[in-house]
Formats: C-alpha cells, sequence, structure tokens
C-alpha cells in the first residue's frame, strides 16, 4: 500500500498516525496508528494456551496496530481530520478508497495501512540509528530563547506585527525591509508549535494583492483562536481559508 502524507513526511514518521480512506460517496473513514516506542514481547501477556499460537517472531516483531481495527466514519471529514492531527502532533496519511459495506476489507486495508507506516518508519530508524552521532556543542540563537520565554500569545502578537510591516514592504516595492521582515517572522515561528502554521503565514502576508492580505488575517486570527483553545472558531476560520486556497 502506498500512503500519502497529507500531515508529516514518509522519510521521517512521527510513529503515530491517523489514517483515513474515502468512501465513493466521499465519506471519510479513519483509524488510528501507533507505533510503541519500546518493543512489546506479546506473547509475555498472552495466556499459554494461546501463546504457541504466535510465532516468536511475530511476537516481538514492531507493528502499528489500527485503533479501531475497522475503521470508523469522521464527522466532519478531512477538516476535523487536520485539526485533530495538528492539536496532537500527528502524521496524517491518505490509505486510498474503500468500499464501507465490505466490513473484511475495511478490517484488511486498515491492517495493511499499518505495516505500511510500520515500514516506513523501519526504514527511517534505519538511517538514523545509522548516522554518527555529533559531536559538535548546540549552539543557541540568545534572542530565540529570550522569544521562547514569552507567552506564545505576546509572539503571535509579535508576528501581526511583522505582517502588516511586510505588506507595507511587499505594497511599496521595499525589497530589504520585506526581507528583514520575512526573516524575523521566521525567527519568530521557530519558537511556535507546528500546529500555528507560521509558514504559511509569511507566504501568504508576501503575496501582494487583496488575496493576500485577507488571507494572512486569516491565519492571523487562526493563530490567536488557538491559542485561546476557541477550537469551534478554529473551524469556521479553517473553512474559509480553504474557500480562499481553492
Amino acid at each position: 500500500m502506498n500512503l500519502q502524507f497529507r500531515r508529516g513526511a514518509a522519510d521521517r514518521p512521527r510513529g503515530h498516525a491517523l489514517a483515513y480512506f474515502e468512501a465513493p460517496d466521499g465519506r471519510l473513514y479513519a483509524t488510528y496508528l501507533v507505533i510503541p516506542p519500546i518493543q512489546i514481547d506479546l506473547a509475555k501477556y498472552m495466556p499459554p494456551m494461546f501463546a504457541g499460537q504466535i510465532s516468536a517472531q511475530a511476537a516481538v516483531e514492531l507493528s502499528a496496530m489500527p485503533l479501531p481495527p475497522i475503521p470508523e466514519e469522521v464527522a466532519g471529514g478531512l477538516a476535523a481530520i487536520d485539526q485533530l492531527a495538528e492539536l496532537r502532533e500527528d502524521d496524517v496519511v491518505s490509505a486510498g478508497a474503500v468500499d464501507p459495506r465490505a466490513l473484511d476489507r475495511l478490517l484488511m486495508v486498515a491492517a495493511e495501512a499499518g505495516q505500511a507506516y510500520v515500514a516506513l518508519y523501519k526504514s527511517w530508524q534505519a538511517s538514523a540509528l545509522a548516522e554518527p552521532a555529533a559531536r559538535e556543542e548546540p549552539s543557541y540563537d540568545v534572542d530565540e530563547v529570550l522569544l521562547s520565554l514569552e507567552s506564545e500569545h505576546d509572539r503571535i502578537g509579535r508576528l501581526a506585527r511583522l505582517v502588516g510591516q511586510l505588506r507595507y514592504a511587499v505594497d511599496g516595492g521595499d525589497r530589504r525591509m520585506a526581507e528583514e521582515a520575512r526573516a524575523e517572522m521566521e525567527r519568530v515561528g521557530r519558537t511556535l508549535p507546528e500546529k500555528y502554521r507560521v509558514a504559511e503565514l509569511v507566504a501568504a502576508a508576501n503575496r501582494p494583492g487583496g488575496e493576500g492580505a485577507r488571507l494572512a488575517q486569516l491565519l492571523l486570527e487562526r493563530s490567536y483562536k488557538l491559542c485561546q483553545e476557541e477550537y469551534q472558531e478554529v473551524a469556521r476560520l479553517e473553512a474559509e481559508i480553504k474557500r480562499l486556497t481553492t
């Protein structure tokens, strides 16, 4: 099975992902794939009468058990999956099309998605363990350390001011000011969680015209609402952003 990563990267899977399948009528069915960070010997936890039915290799083999085993319909569709994944920092993968009426097939494709995700995880893990350990002492950006001590709300406020500066520079054709504003936004963004999507905000603020200004405003509002945990407003803003970008 070929998994398409909507969130995250195939060459660096997080070890936990929301996998979704699309029905012919457009409805989405999803399951959760999680790879335990510590290897589990299943035979130790099985009754003796069943332990002999599973091979020693299979008992300790790294796996991603789909939970639930049969994907369930997701109310809210892809927007709900994306929002949940952002809040939990999960990967999101598309695992293809399914017929929800065929329960045996749903069970099978969920297991196949788990196997495919494990294969990607093993590949990344092997390459990561093969890399030599870095010997250099870590370097720290003092300004970024100080920024990280501010509240997330205050850092979003910094981004709001920088968006205004970048928009002014872009509209006025001041390339130097625009580059400085972009660099500062990216620096602030490095201190914020990925869920705030600062890279998208920088790209929108850097886009000339009214559409770029509107998209930047929506992304900023979304960041404030996400910080304040007003998730209904986040969903509403996500829908507006999607309408503007599709």
